[in-house]
C-alpha cells in the first residue's frame, strides 16, 4: 500500500497565506527560550520565524500552528493561543500531520 504524502504540505515557496495575508517561513536563532515569532500583519515584508533550536517534529508543528493562530487572530489571548496550538497539533500528528522538516528548515 502507497504511504499518504502528510497532511500538512508548505510546498517549495515556504509562504502560508492567512486572513488575505501572506507570510514567509523561515528559520533562524531566536535566542534559547523563544520557539517562534510572527511579525504583524501591518508589516510589508512579513515573516513567521522558527527557531533553529526545534528538531521534534511535532514540536515544530505546534509552533507554527501558534504563530498562524497568532496570524488569524492577534485579539486572542495567549495562553489560549498555546492552549489551542498544542491541542490541535497533537490531534493533527495522531492523524499523521507531518511538516516536511527538511524544507521548512532550510536557511535562507
Amino acid at each position: 500500500m502507497k504511504r499518504r504524502k502528510s497532511l500538512l504540505y508548505f510546498g517549495f515557496s515556504m509562504e502560508v497565506k492567512l486572513r488575505s495575508n501572506t507570510w514567509k517561513i523561515v528559520r533562524m536563532d531566536l535566542g534559547p527560550s523563544v520557539r517562534g515569532e510572527i511579525d504583524p500583519s501591518s508589516y510589508v515584508n512579513k515573516s513567521i520565524r522558527i527557531s533553529t533550536r526545534l528538531k521534534k517534529n511535532q514540536e515544530i508543528l505546534e509552533v507554527l500552528l501558534h504563530e498562524c493562530l497568532h496570524g488569524c487572530f492577534w485579539d486572542i489571548d495567549e495562553e489560549a493561543v498555546e492552549k489551542a496550538a498544542f491541542d490541535i497539533s497533537k490531534a493533527l500528528y495522531k492523524l499523521g500531520a507531518r511538516v516536511d522538516v527538511n524544507k521548512l528548515l532550510k536557511k535562507k
